[in-house]
């Protein structure tokens, strides 16, 4: 799977516009579009429908609310057409790890996905995001933190890093190069020799993982590193493990242990890996009491360790008993 950049003309024409504004007002829109649907998730409290054919009526009027939202953006009347999740609503998962995005996963996000490299960012996140959610009355410990994980898997340490390094060196070239000319606004890279020093070429965007890049980028270019170089650095935008099984998840639980990661999301490049992924490393997780032997709910929330959302309209507030996060089991 492929990490691409969301911010080109080409996604923004997937949504009637020619392009996505400028990242405060991309922000505000994003933050508005939450308000929005979560009242709208909210349009009936619990009991509002009547649960059996005799009830006089089916429908219990003063438990429907309107939305009635008049917004920046938005401008949405209401109420909803479906009844009340038994969950609350969805889990709510936010990825970005701008200032902006920072904020925004901690007023309303569940769940954040980053492309942390290293543990060292992944625990730099998750701290600063759950200081802002105490901001807002938020339990910091209620956010769960899901790097980016690929894995690369053999019988030893050593055989996994060959296999890792021949397979950087066997990637689609052409298909390298047009991801890192959207990542600098369509610039064409292909008449470039590949072993000269990196091109000074301007920045084509403004998202964090762009900048992340950029500034990583200047680095290479202090360092003399070619177009080549820049190109296999590039390939590591996320964490990436080789090694054996042992080893994989060894390291998974250092992070976990760490507070830096509530679970990953793995991405599947190569499907062997991730057979063996499931085959070696999760017994290996569920043995050390990291992984889930099976699910204790019925709902995503109350496999999450989530809590219902309460409702806004209502002064009930249930909750769920603790769970497993995403791969790995809370901390206690």
């Amino acid at each position: 799977m492929e990490h691409r950049d969301q911010s080109g003309p080409g996604t923004a024409g997937n949504f009637s516009r020619t392009g996505h504004g400028d990242y405060e007002t991309r922000y505000r829109r994003a933050s508005e579009a939450v308000e929005v649907v979560q009242g709208l998730w909210q349009s009936y409290e619990e009991g509002a429908f009547a649960q059996d054919r005799t009830a006089a009526r089916f429908l219990d009027p003063a438990r429907q609310h309107r939305l009635d939202h008049r917004g920046e953006f938005f401008s949405v009347s209401g109420p909803l057409n479906i009844q009340r999740s038994r969950q609350g609503q969805p889990p709510l998962v936010q990825a970005g790890t701008s200032p902006q995005g920072r904020e925004l996963s901690a007023q309303v996000a569940d769940i954040v996905f980053s492309f942390a490299r290293n543990q060292a960012e992944a625990l730099e996140l998750a701290t600063d995001v759950r200081a802002r959610a105490r901001r807002y009355g938020r339990a910091p410990e209620s956010l769960l933190f899901i790097p980016a994980l690929s894995v690369t898997i053999a019988d030893t340490d050593e055989a996994a890093r060959r296999k890792f390094e021949a397979r950087q060196t066997a990637g689609d070239l052409r298909a390298q190069l047009a991801s890192l000319s959207r990542q600098f606004a369509g610039h064409d890279f292909s008449g470039y020799d590949l072993d000269a020093p990196f091109p000074e070429i301007a920045s084509g965007g403004e998202a964090a993982g762009i900048r992340r890049f950029h500034e990583d980028l200047e680095a290479a270019r202090r360092e003399g590193r070619t177009l080549r170089q820049v190109l296999a650095d590039a390939g590591s935008a996320w964490l990436r493990l080789a090694g054996s099984p042992v080893t994989i998840a060894d390291e998974i639980e250092r992070w976990h242990a760490s507070g830096a990661a509530d679970g990953f999301n793995v991405f599947v490049q190569h499907p062997d890996d991730w057979a063996r992924f499931r085959a070696e490393v999760v017994p290996i997780l569920a043995a050390r009491g990291l992984f889930r032997d099976d699910y204790s709910a019925d709902t995503l929330r109350g496999n999450l360790g989530l809590e219902i959302a309460p409702s806004r309209h209502s002064a009930e507030h249930r909750t769920l008993e603790k769970g497993a996060a995403w791969i790995l089991r809370p901390r206690s």
